[in-house]
C-alpha cells in the first residue's frame, strides 16, 4: 500500500495499490512539505513547497477571487432586496398598490393617456386595483399625488440600491465589503 499524489491536481490518495497508478500522472510515496497543501507544487517527481513569492502570489489571487465573488453575492442581495421592496408596492390614501412591472406599465400608461388628453377629468373617478385586488376609485385630484408616490417610491428604492452597489464596486477588501449593510 502507498500514498499517491496526482501531479496536476495534487489529489492525495492514501493506502492504494501503487501499481495501478501511472507514474507519468502520479507520484508514488512522495515526501510531503510541512506547509498547507495550498502551498505545494510539483517539480518532476517531487512535491515541494512554493517559494515566498509564489505563496504571496497565490494568496493574492485567492483574495482577489474571494473579493470578486463577495461583490457578486453582495450585489445580487442588493438587487433582490430592491426588487422585494418595489414588489411591496406603495401605500396611498389608506390602500396598498402594486409596483410590479405590469403595474408600473399601467401607471405609466395612465399618465401618458392623461398627458395626451386621452383620459380627461371627465373620465374620473377611474377604477384601479389595490394590491389585494380590491377596486379603488382614483379621483382626478389624486392623480398627481398618486403618480408622484409611484415615481418617488421606485426611484428611492432604485437609488438606494445604486448607491449601495457603487460602494460595493469601490470596495477593495473583504472588511470594506462587510461594512456595506443594506438596512432597508
Amino acid at each position: 500500500m502507498a500514498t499517491v499524489i496526482n501531479k496536476k491536481s495534487l489529489v492525495e490518495l492514501k493506502r492504494v495499490d501503487p501499481s495501478k497508478y501511472n507514474t507519468d500522472e502520479w507520484i508514488i510515496n512522495p515526501a510531503l512539505p510541512d506547509r498547507d497543501k495550498k502551498y505545494w507544487k510539483v517539480i518532476g517527481d517531487f512535491v515541494v513547497e512554493k517559494n515566498q513569492n509564489e505563496r504571496e502570489d497565490f494568496d493574492a489571487t485567492v483574495l482577489e477571487e474571494t473579493i470578486k465573488t463577495e461583490k457578486i453575492v453582495k450585489n445580487n442581495n442588493i438587487d433582490k432586496k430592491t426588487a422585494e421592496l418595489i414588489a411591496n408596492g406603495i401605500f396611498f390614501n389608506g390602500e396598498y398598490f402594486s409596483l410590479s412591472q405590469n403595474a408600473q406599465s399601467n401607471w405609466n400608461a395612465i399618465q401618458t393617456a392623461i398627458s395626451s388628453d386621452v383620459l380627461t377629468e371627465a373620465d374620473f373617478p377611474f377604477e384601479i386595483s389595490t394590491l389585494d385586488d380590491d377596486i379603488y376609485m382614483l379621483e382626478w385630484s389624486q392623480v398627481p399625488h398618486f403618480m408622484a408616490t409611484v415615481i418617488q417610491t421606485v426611484a428611492t428604492h432604485l437609488g438606494v440600491g445604486r448607491r449601495l452597489k457603487k460602494n460595493v464596486k469601490l470596495s477593495t477588501t473583504i472588511e470594506e465589503l462587510d461594512q456595506i449593510i443594506d438596512e432597508r
